[in-house]
């Protein structure tokens, strides 16, 4: 239920598996129940067991009919009323007066209320110590109560959402990765989620990316829009160059195509990590990265002549003339694989998302060995340990003690979470301490951050129990 309206944190998810509701009725019942008063009552374990079957309860004749459909047990605002009108016989007005007095908890207007309520049960022949006993859950009841019309609504919405889910999935993967651009720890959520689904997510491709995620070919396509740096005018700029004059045929023709669209060399660096290029014929990211200095530095009257030429083949021609092979040392050394960054790790810079893959895939089956937490659940916690990917590393020295401490952040499939490593852990473990790597790590949490107390090489833990 990630990404459906009311349905989506841990505590709904787990209560939503007890519960598993059929109807719109009981998804309804789901929706109030998941909320303080009921929980620290007792109300929701209670609505739980009678619904498994696991207790035997009875509900008293006066109330059966109102209270059927909830296991004898109250949870709507709805229901005081309907005590009030056909057990104690008040008026539907009066009733009314009734819960609010209840929901705010006015004992000078409860009281009165209460005379009212008891008489009328006793003109009805109900006896006085049922009808005291009556009231008094229901007192204890206001403390809780939801409107049924309210949460209801929410079962409705909440049900529409499922519906889309499950069957227009990449329509609704698409919205909901749209909706939370903002917010980078729930995207990697509703990424990771995309990925469960089993549908691929395509790279930013300067050629194929619209300005936010797309559906192509049946596939989820990340947008222009996350590279930083770029800015929203100048990816929707590109975008029309390339529906108005055909797609990009190499990096030097997107260059004199696009350069006049506001894209600076910072906006340039970060397209070439975010593998827009990648599709292009021509070097890798890190050769396009090492000649980004020279490529600007081609003359704007250049690039105007051939912007003028655009309308006919010379374009194209003069797009050849500045290649990307020219333009580096005749006698360079070819890049080895150890220089270059990380294909990932250049993606989470340029986007700070891991979009196509994440670091700890290739790790499922060993990460599978171990009872770990994930980002997503330790801010519920007090305690984590976490296997995760740990990188933006940056060592300090506090103003006192001029000691060293360090700050960073992990990331797992379900999100991001900051990282704290105070002096006294940092200099057990500074030794192992690097960038963009693979950690085991144990903890403590406190306003959203971990406080690491341990830390392990992951791949060392991997080797050690082979």
């Amino acid at each position: 239920t990630t990404g459906i309206f009311q349905l989506e944190s841990r505590g709904m998810k787990t209560l939503l598996e007890k519960i598993r509701p059929d109807t719109i009725t009981r998804l309804c019942d789901v929706i109030s129940l998941y909320r303080p008063g009921p929980t620290r009552s007792g109300m929701t374990d209670e609505y739980i067991r009678r619904h498994q079957k696991t207790v035997e309860y009875n509900v008293d004749k006066h109330i059966d009919a109102i209270t059927r459909d909830t296991y004898g047990l109250f949870i709507y605002q709805e229901q005081v009323l309907a005590i009030a009108h056909d057990v104690a016989g008040m008026s539907w007005e009066r009733s009314d007066i009734l819960r609010k007095a209840l929901s705010t908890r006015n004992s000078s207007k409860i009281l009165p209320l209460k005379e009212e309520f008891i008489e009328g049960c006793l003109a009805r022949k109900i006896e006085t110590e049922y009808a005291e006993s009556l009231f008094s859950i229901l007192v204890d009841f206001g403390r809780y109560g939801f409107n049924k019309a309210h949460a209801m609504a929410y079962a409705y919405a909440a049900y529409a959402g499922a519906f889309l889910k499950a069957h227009y999935s990449l329509e609704f993967f698409v919205s909901s990765l749209n909706n939370n651009l903002d917010f980078i720890s729930r995207l990697n959520q509703y990424l990771n989620d995309v990925k469960m689904h089993h549908i691929e997510i395509l790279p930013i491709d300067i050629n194929r990316s619209e300005l936010y995620f797309s559906i192509d070919d049946n596939k989820v396509r990340a947008g222009l829009a996350l590279v930083k740096y770029l800015g929203k005018k100048p990816a929707k700029g590109i975008i029309e160059e390339r529906k108005r004059n055909g797609i990009f045929t190499g990096f030097m023709d997107f260059y004199l195509r696009s350069r006049d669209k506001g894209i600076n060399i910072k906006a340039m660096e970060y397209l070439i990590k975010s593998g827009a290029f990648d599709t292009l014929p021509g070097t890798s990211r890190i050769e396009l990265l090492s000649v980004l200095d020279e490529v600007f530095a081609i003359g704007p009257n250049k690039i105007k002549s051939a912007r003028r030429d655009s309308e006919g083949s010379l374009f194209r021609e003069e797009a050849r003339e500045f290649s990307i092979e020219d333009l580096m040392p005749k006698n360079r050394e070819p890049v080895k694989p150890e220089d270059q960054k990380n294909d990932l790790e250049m993606e989470m810079e340029a986007t700070d998302l891991f979009l196509t893959h994440h670091p700890l895939d290739i790790y499922a089956e060993e990460i599978g060995q171990y009872r770990i937490d994930k980002i997503i659940d330790a801010r519920y916690m007090e305690q984590v340990s976490l296997i995760a990917f740990f990188y933006k590393l940056r060592v300090i020295k506090t103003k006192r003690e001029k000691e060293q401490m360090a700050f960073g952040m992990f990331s797992d499939q379900t999100g991001n979470l900051e990282a704290i490593v105070f002096p006294k852990v940092f200099k057990e473990y500074s030794h192992l301490l690097r960038n963009n790597t693979v950690y085991l790590a144990k903890g403590k949490m406190e306003e959203g951050k971990i406080i690491v107390e341990e830390l392990f090489l992951f791949e060392r833990l991997i080797r050690d129990h082979a």
